[in-house]
């Protein structure tokens, strides 16, 4: 390389993305390996935490976030079966949100975003 060129470093930041969940808890890493085991880290924490949250009444549906987030959330209730009578919960649906919902809102949550610094 010569003197002229530039070379890159970056840095890759994971995060979640998601008010409901909270806290963004950002991480920063020097190499993408690293960044991604870390994401897959916290996303089974958050999966875990997802799947035991209760099924709330549907006038108390969280509405937080950006667009993604509230289709997200809507979509969870089709994934657990979840079903409303007069906003209430029927005796059919789950009380919690369970192992498949806290998944699939841990994989749209959890981001790796790349910087070059």
């Amino acid at each position: 390389m010569n003197k002229n060129q530039k070379t890159t470093t970056k840095k890759f930041t994971v995060s979640q993305t998601f008010e409901t969940i909270g806290d963004p808890c950002p991480e920063v890493f020097t190499n993408l390996e690293d960044a991604e085991k870390a994401a897959e880290v916290f996303r089974n924490e958050i999966a875990s935490m997802v799947s035991g949250w209760e099924v709330p009444a549907s006038e108390n549906l969280d509405r937080t976030g950006c667009s993604n987030e509230i289709a997200a959330w809507e979509k969870a209730q089709d994934i657990a079966n979840v079903e409303y009578v007069d906003g209430e919960l029927t005796d059919e649906s789950p009380t919690e949100w369970g192992a498949e919902v806290g998944a699939y809102i841990a994989n749209l949550a959890v981001t790796i975003e790349t910087e070059d610094i």
